[in-house]
């Protein structure tokens, strides 16, 4: 486990997944789940007391730390063992790695203890398949790395679970194109500033499928045609044509991402627009799609350059989009075709 790997600010929850067969119920997870915390809050406590802290050992463990009764012999004899020695005195790499982590959060002021306290815990039932039960441990509030180090750690010196792992939350991503292309500047959008958003253009796209009841290109009124034809009046897509795909392309395809990442513009109701997150470049233009998915694979690129790009040049398309190609970067055939 690298501290470096662990940045605060991208992390906020642990999962950890209990040994399969350990527990049966909710209710058995939820007082597990109260117990590690405590087992945590000892640990660190101890370590902020200078008591050290013990290696994996028999007083580690669940069914024998005072829960289960051990004869006197064996207890002797694991005790005489030395397996008992703290982290403190044993300086080997992997003891080290673990005194390092452990004791990552001992600063008072960091308030790993109470923070682990303070985390809500969620218990993820098993599926039929499955009969393993996972707890998420929720924090609040920015902590630091070395609290989350420690958590990570002392969870998993637990013989009771199997794995441990961050929970960093979900994100939008590719929803930067916009700025990226227009100054590179985080949110600095120029073009728009001086209204360059598209508007009374049409870019033509050719690729696989594209759902035009996706919000980005839905338009409620009726009469939506895939035949080709052009129909200007349509809020996003004013041409769809689907002759050269097959009964296997899926409309929602990936000429959903490219037409979007060009063209797409939000519309709760298929009529209004409003500003989406994921909206296009040139949000205000408007899109004549060339379907060449095929289900068995990517494309079925048309023999011509002109059956490919004409279509989108009747409809008033100038520029003409192909996020598709081969794995060969060499001049070939369909370079010498497309090529003009």
């Amino acid at each position: 486990m690298n501290l470096q790997n662990i940045e605060s600010a991208d992390t906020t929850s642990i999962m950890v997944e209990i040994s399969p067969g350990f527990i049966n119920t909710e209710q058995d997870a939820i007082v597990l789940s109260s117990d590690f915390v405590a087992r945590i809050q000892d640990d660190l406590e101890a370590d902020m007391m200078n008591q050290g802290r013990r290696s994996l050992t028999y007083k580690s463990f669940l069914w024998t730390a005072g829960l289960v009764d051990l004869d006197d012999d064996i207890e002797d004899s694991i005790s005489s063992s030395g397996a008992a020695r703290h982290l403190s005195e044993v300086n080997h790499d992997g003891a080290l790695m673990w005194r390092s982590l452990l004791s990552g959060a001992s600063d008072p002021s960091l308030g790993c203890i109470d923070a682990i306290e303070e985390a809500s815990v969620s218990v993820e039932i098993p599926s039929p398949a499955r009969n393993t039960y996972k707890l998420e441990f929720q924090f609040v509030g920015n902590l630091s790395r070395e609290c989350y180090a420690s958590y990570m750690a002392g969870f998993a010196t637990q013989p009771e679970i199997c794995s441990v792992e961050k929970l960093t939350p979900f994100r939008l991503f590719n929803n930067y194109a916009q700025w990226i292309l227009q100054s590179n500047v985080v949110d600095s959008l120029p073009w728009y500033d001086v209204g360059l958003t598209g508007l009374n253009q049409v870019v033509a796209v050719s690729d696989s499928g594209l759902d035009t009841d996706n919000c980005y290109f839905w338009d409620s009124s009726s009469g939506e045609l895939k035949d080709g034809t052009v129909q200007s009046s349509r809020r996003k897509v004013v041409q769809y044509v689907s002759s050269f795909a097959d009964d296997g392309a899926q409309y929602h395809d990936h000429g959903t991402h490219v037409a979007g990442t060009v063209a797409g513009k939000k519309s709760i109701d298929g009529s209004t627009e409003s500003i989406g997150f994921a909206d296009g470049v040139a949000r205000d233009a408007k899109i004549s799609f060339l379907d060449i998915g095929i289900g068995s694979g990517c494309c079925y690129v048309p023999g011509s350059a002109f059956s490919l790009l004409n279509p989108g040049y009747q409809a008033g398309g100038r520029i003409h989009s192909a996020s598709w190609g081969g794995s060969y970067s060499g001049y070939s055939g369909y370079g010498a075709v497309l090529v003009l």
